[in-house]
């Protein structure tokens, strides 16, 4: 989170000391897109912890900011870079007070033909809600790499090839029984053919390496196809 925080400075930095143009969507700067969004809500919950019995009852404050940083390296190629945060106060339980954020860094391409491509890595910085007034929040990072690309193999046949990485690593030891590493591959191919009635067919494959619990593998592999 330092290396974002530190690339975030610098984007304001440029854009503090240019003259960028505002627009609806967002400030621009040539070849540079700036976002930023704040939203405030109040909430009230009369049954906070979801419990069948002993309900609780209180308000929510949840702060979210949300910053977005584009450049483009030629039209319809660009490089994106996204923060988001919610920030939850509550007004009487502090255990539920919870800073959830979300970093994504990403590549976009749509080619000439139709073809789209896209890559990059997202972060969530986040916890699981405590369940009682006694009970802790369980702190966690969540990491997915991703690269996809949709071929446009012709006029009506589309070619989809897609590969996604997620690693999730909580911060207390006691919880590291739920740590994981998952692996995704997925091809597809849609036939166009007919508009209002495509063919879809897609195969899925997905590995899954869990923490091992008293030396026993919870490790599994699946292999999923879809038609339609």
């Amino acid at each position: 989170m330092k290396l974002l925080s530190f690339i975030i400075l610098a984007i304001l930095v440029i854009f503090m000391t240019k003259s960028p143009a505002f627009c609806a969507d967002g400030i621009e700067m040539g070849r540079f897109r700036l976002r930023p969004e704040l939203s405030l809500k109040e909430v009230y919950s009369d049954n906070v912890f979801k419990s069948p019995q002993d309900e609780k009852s209180e308000f929510i404050t949840i702060v979210s900011p949300q910053l977005s940083f584009d450049a483009a390296l030629a039209p319809k190629n660009y490089i994106s870079l996204q923060y988001a945060g919610d920030f939850e106060f509550h007004s009487e339980h502090d255990n539920l007070n919870t800073a959830h954020h979300f970093a994504e860094l990403s590549w976009n391409w749509l080619t000439p033909k139709g073809s789209h491509f896209k890559a990059g890595d997202r972060v969530k910085d986040t916890a699981s809600q405590p369940y009682s007034e006694t009970d802790r929040s369980k702190d966690y990072l969540l990491n997915r790499a991703f690269a996809q690309s949709d071929l446009k193999l012709g006029a009506v046949t589309d070619l989809g090839l897609s590969y996604e990485f997620v690693a999730r690593r909580y911060d207390d030891d006691i919880d590291k029984i739920d740590d994981y590493d998952r692996h995704t591959a997925a091809v597809s191919l849609v036939y166009g053919y007919f508009p209002q009635l495509p063919l879809l067919l897609e195969y899925r494959y997905t590995d899954q390496r869990n923490q091992e619990f008293d030396s026993v593998s919870r490790d599994y592999k699946t292999h999923t196809a879809f038609i339609g």
